[in-house]
């Protein structure tokens, strides 16, 4: 009977450890897809359409290139996509420097070094709005759910 827990314990312990690692390979091939997909959506190649027309190919990258401020002149092409009225009175409340944090990071998936690079702030600054956001967007968000269904 010894003879035959010992085995089993042995068969079972493979069995797990194939799992675990299968798993471990499994998340990790799908972290990677995800990040490869992020950069493929950052940096586009543009130089594989067709630039005949154009003379200079540095312009045609400039003409194409993302314009980041367009996220920061004004807030209403977010504004208007939010259906959740609770959600959307938590974003008109948040300050402009509290809303550009949250639409870099979650709208444009950028880092929190990233975000501090462009801002020209330190990384902790970013992290502290970010999170002084989604606590005040919690809180807020909360109280207009009871409000509405209440």
């Amino acid at each position: 009977m010894q003879l035959l827990n010992r085995a089993f314990k042995k068969h079972y312990f493979r069995i797990r450890f194939i799992r675990f690692i299968s798993s471990t390979i499994r998340f990790a091939a799908i972290g990677f897809m995800r990040r490869m997909r992020k950069v493929k959506e950052r940096n586009p190649l543009f130089l594989d359409n067709d630039t005949s027309e154009k003379n200079n190919k540095d312009e045609f990258l400039y003409n194409h290139s993302p314009m980041l401020d367009q996220y920061f002149s004004g807030d209403e092409f977010f504004r208007d996509s939010i259906e959740d009225d609770a959600l959307y009175f938590a974003w008109i409340d948040l300050s402009p420097k509290q809303k550009q944090v949250i639409l870099l990071s979650y709208t444009m998936s950028y880092q929190d070094i990233e975000i501090a690079k462009f801002l020209s702030i330190s990384p902790q600054a970013v992290f502290n709005r970010k999170r002084k956001a989604l606590v005040k967007m919690r809180a807020i968000y909360s109280s207009k759910v009871v409000n509405i269904s209440g």
